[in-house]
This record gives C-alpha cells, sequence and structure tokens, in this order.
C-alpha cells in the first residue's frame, strides 16, 4: 500500500512575517510612464520652451521631470509616514505663487502643443494647479519663463568662470610645450616618456579647443572625451 506524504509547508521564519519595506521614491512605476498632453503656450512660453531645446537640449519632460521630483519624493514619504507636509518652498510652488497675480484674461494662450510629459509630473501639475486656482497651462507657461531665466543666468556665470579658466590654461599649455621640447633634447625621440608627456599636451590643447567651442558655440564638455575639441 502506497504511503500518503504530507505535503511540506513552507517554514514562517521571524522574517517571514515582518511587513515588506514600503516602497520609496521612485516606487510607484506608474508615475513614471510617460503621455501625451496638449498644452496651450503664451508666446513667450513657447519661445522658452525652444530655447530651453535648442541652446540647451533641455525637454518639456526633462523641465516638470526634474521641477515635479521634490514633490512627488516628498509624497511617496507622506505615504510611508516619514513627512508631513508637501515642500512649499520648491520653486514649482513659488512659480505658482507669482502666476496667480497674473491677470489670466489678458495672457493670450494661442500656441497648442503637445508635449511628451510624466504621469506623476501631469498629476503634480493639475494638484498645483487647483490648490493655487489657477489654469494648469498658466502654471506650465510661466515654469517654463522661469526656468528659462535661471538656466540663462546659470550660463551668463559659467560663461564667465569658462573666459577665465580660458586664461590660466593656456599658460600652462605653454610651459608644457618648453617640458616637451626640453625632453627631446634629453630622451631618444622614441622614449615612451616623450610619447606619454605628447597625450598630456594634446590633452591641454583639445581642452582649450573645447572650452573655445562651449563659448562660442554652447558645445557641452564631456568629461570623459580627452580628444573632444568642439
Amino acid at each position: 500500500m502506497k504511503k500518503r506524504t504530507r505535503k511540506q509547508q513552507p517554514r514562517v521564519t521571524r522574517a517571514s512575517k515582518e511587513k515588506p519595506p514600503s516602497p520609496t521614491y521612485p516606487a510607484d512605476l506608474a508615475d513614471r510612464q510617460s503621455v501625451r498632453t496638449t498644452f496651450r503656450f503664451s508666446k513667450a512660453g513657447s519661445e522658452a520652451l525652444k530655447s530651453l531645446a535648442k541652446h540647451h537640449g533641455v525637454t518639456f519632460k526633462d523641465v516638470f521631470g526634474n521641477l515635479c521630483a521634490t514633490i512627488l519624493a516628498d509624497k511617496y514619504a507622506q505615504d510611508t509616514e516619514k513627512a508631513s507636509s508637501p515642500p512649499k518652498d520648491s520653486l514649482l510652488y513659488k512659480v505658482a505663487r507669482v502666476a496667480k497675480k497674473e491677470d489670466t484674461k489678458t495672457t493670450d494662450h494661442l500656441v497648442r502643443k503637445t508635449q511628451v510629459i510624466s504621469r506623476g509630473a501631469l498629476r503634480v501639475l493639475k494638484e498645483i494647479s487647483k490648490e493655487y486656482q489657477i489654469p494648469r497651462d498658466l502654471l506650465v507657461d510661466w515654469s517654463l519663463i522661469v526656468i528659462r531665466e535661471l538656466v540663462k543666468e546659470a550660463t551668463q556665470k559659467r560663461e564667465k568662470t569658462y573666459k577665465e579658466a580660458l586664461r590660466v590654461i593656456p599658460v600652462l599649455t605653454s610651459k608644457a610645450d618648453t617640458v616637451a621640447d626640453n625632453l627631446r633634447d634629453i630622451l631618444q625621440l622614441d622614449d615612451p616618456i616623450i610619447a606619454r608627456f605628447g597625450l598630456v599636451v594634446t590633452i591641454l590643447n583639445n581642452l582649450c579647443s573645447a572650452i573655445e567651442s562651449n563659448l562660442e558655440k554652447g558645445t557641452l564638455i564631456d568629461p570623459d572625451d580627452m580628444s573632444q575639441t568642439g
């Protein structure tokens, strides 16, 4: 007669009884999904969006993903009882307070454009617009204008420091050229030291060219590409 075997039950340990860890930002995958939504922009807002895309490679989704990131993170923290109130001092709330003072009747929302945005950012825009009793698209419009001005200000500060760097680095480059000449007098031309030091001189010259290209064309400097010249 065949023996009946008892079905082995999974062992319950103390660890398995514990509640799973609460999700943390960015745990809500639905909020990170992209959706296409139509917005109405004023002429100034539309130009701000074009400027951010053309000169800085920043997309609409990038702008509002960053603006809403802190707010979403705080909301997730509230779900896990780690925070008590939304970050009212965040830039998006400040923009909302400014936009509330704007006379919406005189704002010419004429340009309609469909943009890609995350569900989470779209939800935050709707909630803040409702809280401050302003049109969602007015909040979006003002946000783009403010971000463009902040980026413009940061760019001007960076240009000033880059110009200063461009005055300093060539001094080192000139000294490196002198050292390279001295090394050629001391060592054989096929000596690896000359080859290695030649790379140092090339990297310095390329860096100067990359800085000049950034100032003239806005080309971003790649910190890992030592061959970049523009």
